[in-house]
């Protein structure tokens, strides 16, 4: 059905009323508020009308009136809405208990006439409706649109030609409200010829920067149905609005991969069980969607290999999480990651993972090298480790004194599975700052041994 706009002249003051039983008693509130919605095609008003129904007992109550038969379960209190028609309207309510006492019954004469001039559409070839809550609007209004013939062009999208449509009001003293802004979300239906329900954009023009320039924020798409040629988008405001087709040309985002909770890079190490997670965009105002991704971890060199996919609904973000509850043998593994979205454009990302039972210390760098102490305070140890441990740092001088130890607990940082960063101030383990000179640094694990362990030379200035 095509909406038009709230519009109301109240013959109806609050009342309500109550059944009189021995029983039960039911009573009925008639508010005198309520929503009025146009028919634009054949002006004819729609009222949707709130009720609200209490009883001393759990009942279930059936109510008739107008265009509206409602059945509500047991309890004891009923909300809901009937849809009347213009003119008089003898609405029936009939309550019933579980404990077979005889139903009560109520009768009330609700009157309504909506102002039959609210509506008035110019200059457009096919209907624009709105649906407007109580409380949007604090007077009579006309709603006025108008199709302009202008084509316009976003960036990524192709303008759909002769659907851009200045909405506005004109209030009951003639005067016309260009852009009016609304304390809750309005409905606003508007035309449209595309073939897809998918790639739909509904923009606003912003009159209050020059050049003026089309804006997303406060807009809403709700419905897109082709086959009726309409969208219903959720605004705030009206101005001068403009329904846009995509053209998807950026392909979904694939960030925040992790591994049991800890960032992987290219050579990361992974647990025996790994648990993987893993963001997958496709959010931005032209994009369609993510439709589908597939996940796989490939041993190289090897037959072992484990996978998960699914396909979706097109959706803006999917926060994926794989756990692989087999354990994974140890070797070297591909992580390749691919996610389509609904214009069919493909984003994969891989990278090269390691599994190892075997405690290992890898890739010990040590930086700055050379290092000027006053200007580069903070030296950082960098390692891989292939499992959680503890482990420890030594700094020794030439003359083979330990000036500093640095020890890191298994869990935390400088004893996480993967990499580990690990800052030295250049100070001694009671404090001072070391001089300039040469310096030998060890990294071992607790549970390896000396006899794993990875040294570095570096060079300290002044």
């Amino acid at each position: 059905m095509k909406r038009g706009l709230l519009g109301l002249f109240f013959l109806v003051t609050s009342f309500s009323l109550a059944s009189n039983s021995v029983g039960f008693q039911v009573n009925l509130f008639v508010p005198s508020a309520y929503t009025v919605m146009w028919n634009v095609v054949s002006s004819t008003p729609i009222i949707y009308y709130p009720l609200h129904v209490s009883s001393d007992e759990s009942v279930s109550v059936l109510v008739r009136g107008g265009q509206t038969e409602v059945q509500t379960g047991f309890g004891y209190t009923h909300d809901f809405i009937v849809t009347l028609n213009a003119g008089s309207n003898t609405l029936n309510l009939s309550a019933t208990d579980s404990f077979g006492d005889p139903p009560q019954e109520l009768e009330a004469v609700i009157n309504v006439i909506p102002d039959s001039t609210t509506v008035s559409i110019r200059g457009a070839t096919q209907s624009i409706g709105i649906e407007i809550p109580v409380g949007a609007v604090d007077q009579f209004y006309t709603l006025s649109a108008n199709v302009i013939t202008q084509s316009y062009d976003l960036p990524n999208t192709a303008s759909l030609n002769g659907l851009v449509v200045d909405v506005f009001l004109v209030s009951s003293t003639g005067d016309i409200i260009p852009t009016a802004h609304f304390p809750v979300p309005v409905i606003l239906e508007l035309p449209y010829f595309g073939t897809a329900t998918q790639g739909v954009a509904v923009a606003y023009l912003d009159h209050s920067v020059s050049p003026s320039v089309w804006r997303y924020d406060g807009i809403n798409v709700l419905t897109v149905d082709a086959v009726v040629h309409k969208v219903w988008v959720a605004v705030e405001h009206f101005t001068v609005f403009g329904v846009f087709t995509f053209e998807d040309r950026l392909a979904p985002v694939i960030s925040q991969i992790k591994a049991n909770n800890n960032d992987i890079t290219e050579g990361s190490f992974i647990r025996p069980s790994p648990i993987f997670s893993m963001t997958l965009e496709d959010n931005r105002p032209t994009d369609s969607g993510v439709v589908s991704y597939n996940i796989a971890l490939v041993k190289i060199g090897g037959i072992e290999s484990y996978s998960t996919s699914n396909s979706l609904v097109a959706t803006a973000q999917v926060d994926v999480v794989w756990n692989i509850s087999t354990l994974v043998s140890d070797g070297d593994y591909r992580l390749i990651i691919s996610v389509e979205d609904a214009s069919g454009l493909v984003s994969t990302r891989s990278m090269n993972l390691s599994s190892r039972t075997e405690a290992q210390i890898l890739n010990f760098l040590v930086g700055p090298n050379p290092v000027n102490i006053k200007r580069s305070p903070s030296i950082h140890f960098t390692y891989d480790l292939s499992k959680s441990m503890a482990t420890t740092i030594f700094v020794f001088d030439v003359a083979g004194r330990r000036i500093r130890h640095i020890q890191s607990p298994s869990g935390l940082n400088g004893g996480l599975i993967g990499p580990n960063d690990v800052i030295w101030d250049g100070r001694t383990d009671q404090g001072a700052q070391v001089p300039a000179g040469l310096y030998l640094v060890y990294i071992k694990a607790d549970e390896i041994g000396l006899g794993s362990a990875k040294r570095f030379m570096l060079l300290v200035t002044k």
